[in-house]
C-alpha cells in the first residue's frame, strides 16, 4: 500500500481538451509519506554537500525570487562592462521531468555523493515495484505497474530531482536552476564567434542520456 499512488488528473487550463493539460497529481499512503520524511532528514547532510549553490529550489531559506535576483545581478554586472555588446540567455523547461526520471541512472548518481549504501538500497526500493491508477469523477482505472520516474506528491520526489539534475553544468557558461527549471546564459563580446547555441547541444545531450529508455 506504501507504494501505490491514487493519480487524480488536475486541470492546468480553464478549458483543458488534452492530457498535457492536466498536472497529476499522486494520492499516497499516509504512513509512507512519514517513512519519506525519514529519508528526507537523512538526506539533508549530503544534499548540502552535493548540491550546486546555482540550485535554489526545495532548499532551506532560498527559492524564486533568490534565483531572479542572481540571474538579474550577473547579467546587469556584465552589461556595465564595456566590452560586453549584450547577454544570451535561453531558458528552458524539462516537461514531465519526475515523471521521465531513471531510477538506475539516479542511484549511480547517488553512490557518487557519499551516501550510505543501506539508504541507496531503501530509495532504490521507494522507486522501484510501483503501481498506480487513475481517478476521475467516480471511476477508477485498474493498477498498473511504474518503473520510471518520482511520484508527484511525494516528499522525496523534489530531493531525488535535485540529486539527477545537479550533473547537468555547462563549461563557460552561467546558470541558474530551479527544479525542473533551468537558465544558462553568457556574455557577447564578439557576436561573430560566441553564442548560446553550444550550451543548448550539451544540454541537449545530457538530456539524451538522462532520459533516453
Amino acid at each position: 500500500m506504501w507504494k501505490r499512488a491514487q493519480v487524480t488528473p488536475v486541470p492546468e487550463t480553464k478549458q483543458p481538451s488534452m492530457y498535457k493539460h492536466f498536472r497529476p497529481i499522486s494520492l499516497l499512503y499516509h504512513l509512507g509519506k512519514l517513512a519519506e520524511q525519514a529519508l528526507v532528514n537523512k538526506l539533508k547532510a549530503p544534499l548540502k554537500d552535493a548540491i550546486a549553490s546555482n540550485q535554489y529550489a526545495y532548499r532551506p531559506k532560498v527559492g524564486s525570487t533568490d534565483a531572479l535576483l542572481q540571474l538579474l545581478d550577473d547579467c546587469t554586472a556584465e552589461l556595465d562592462l564595456i566590452e560586453s555588446k549584450y547577454v544570451q540567455l535561453a531558458c528552458l523547461d524539462f516537461s514531465k521531468a519526475f515523471d521521465k526520471l531513471q531510477p538506475q541512472i539516479l542511484l549511480k548518481k547517488l553512490q557518487k555523493c557519499n551516501i550510505n549504501g543501506n539508504l541507496i538500497d531503501i530509495l532504490e526500493d521507494f522507486l522501484k515495484r510501483r503501481q498506480q491508477c487513475v481517478k476521475v469523477n467516480d471511476s477508477f482505472s485498474d493498477f498498473i505497474d511504474i518503473s520510471v520516474g518520482a511520484p508527484q506528491g511525494t516528499k522525496l520526489g523534489p530531493i531525488l530531482w535535485l540529486f539527477y539534475i545537479d550533473d547537468l553544468e555547462l563549461d563557460n557558461f552561467s546558470m541558474v536552476k530551479y527544479a525542473d527549471d533551468t537558465s544558462f546564459y553568457t556574455t557577447i563580446r564578439n557576436p561573430q564567434t560566441e553564442s548560446i547555441a553550444p550550451a543548448v547541444i550539451s544540454t541537449e545531450s545530457w538530456s539524451d542520456r538522462n532520459f533516453k529508455r
